[in-house]
């Protein structure tokens, strides 16, 4: 029984970063990039106006599949969401479609290497576990409002723990949705979705400000909370 629970745990690995490598082999981030997304804005636009719900579920998809594959194109999307959808659907559509992702990585780790961690360090993961089950939503959302903290190290770091799902839900969704909503607002308020090299700069530095302040805000809330 365990070696067969190790080779499923081997294939799922190998079926994972295969698809990754063929991703970054193939390059399908550069079909998601501002410069190839511009040439279809029209196109697009039409499309939602035309089958809204369908839109909706390819959207969802392929935000969470970008996510699964370690695509760098979350802004990307991001800005697509607003300029597709409006800043309050956008904000809730790339939301969402960002937090399956978080539970897929956080269920991978949980039931594919939670058991292998816990048994090769039992004593370091006695305390790891030990902190993050007394204050793991309050550090997934803290990390969630960095803005250069990977979502998947994240998912993983909780998945091996005993956080229970739900809490991890709950915490990831709203660690994202301030600099989900920075992100999708830009993308309300440009008339093409074609940014230059400047303007997406500007967009992530703003973008890190704003998480910033939200960063600060929530530590000042946990202060007076403890």
């Amino acid at each position: 029984m365990r070696r067969r629970e190790y080779y499923l745990r081997l294939l799922v690995l190998l079926i994972f970063v295969v698809a990754i490598a063929a991703a970054r082999f193939f390059g399908l981030y550069e079909y998601m990039s501002f410069e190839k997304l511009s040439a279809y804005g029209t196109y697009l636009t039409s499309y939602v106006q035309q089958h809204y719900v369908r839109a909706v579920g390819m959207y969802v998809f392929a935000f969470t599949a970008s996510m699964l594959l370690l695509l760098p194109v979350a802004i990307v999307l991001c800005v697509l969401g607003g300029f597709l959808f409006g800043v309050l659907a956008g904000t809730l559509y790339a939301t969402i479609s960002a937090t399956i992702g978080s539970i897929i990585f956080f269920l991978a780790a949980r039931y594919l290497f939670a058991r292998i961690i816990h048994r090769a360090y039992a004593k370091q993961y006695e305390a790891f576990d030990r902190e993050f089950e007394k204050n793991g939503a309050r550090y997934i959302i803290m990390m969630h409002l960095l803005p250069a903290t990977p979502v998947v190290l994240m998912a993983f770091c909780a998945g091996i723990s005993e956080l229970p799902l739900l809490t991890f839900s709950w915490a990831t969704c709203v660690g994202l949705l301030p600099g989900t909503c920075a992100y999708v607002l830009v993308g309300s308020h440009v008339q093409s979705i074609g940014l230059h090299a400047d303007m997406t700069s500007a967009l992530v530095l703003v973008a890190r400000l704003a998480a910033a302040l939200m960063l600060a805000a929530f530590l000042l809330w946990m202060r007076r909370n403890r």
